[in-house]
């Protein structure tokens, strides 16, 4: 059973301090628990992320550091949430290196030395956006 904590009398007239029992929810005035909300917010945003790896554990770490005074009374405390999130999917792709007349180096999307079997079709015109209805700008 906890012991009763009694307050001590206010130097004001017959004047009382109410205390309040530290717990997780109001540790560092609710700070705990608002950086878990936003801890928990940026996990499940990474979870439904499809660019990151769907099986990958996510993680919350709080920790809350106690440093006593040398009286053992007051004690200061914070307050520490981490995540560790899924990384992004690793895309593979090939680049091939060329030189430029000038003597720079360039990464192109296709190999240089590669014969052409045919000519790449020419791009085709984007028909206009249509109109509906009937508008005064024209």
């Amino acid at each position: 059973m906890p012991a009763e904590i009694v307050a001590e009398d206010n130097p004001r007239e017959g004047a009382q301090q109410e205390l309040v029992t530290i717990t997780i929810a109001n540790i560092n005035n609710g700070a705990c628990a608002e950086q878990f909300s936003l801890a928990l917010e940026k996990v499940l945003a990474n979870i439904v992320d499809p660019s990151t790896i769907a099986t990958a554990a996510r993680a919350i770490t709080m920790q809350v550091i106690f440093k006593p005074h040398s009286d053992r009374i007051k004690v200061e405390t914070e307050v520490h949430v981490a995540t560790k999130l899924a990384s992004c999917e690793a895309s593979r792709a090939q680049v091939f290196l060329g030189r430029t007349e000038q003597g720079g180096i360039v990464a192109l999307d296709a190999d240089p030395r590669q014969m052409l079997l045919w000519k790449a079709p020419a791009p085709r015109a984007v028909p206009p956006i249509p109109i509906f209805g009937n508008t005064k700008d024209k």
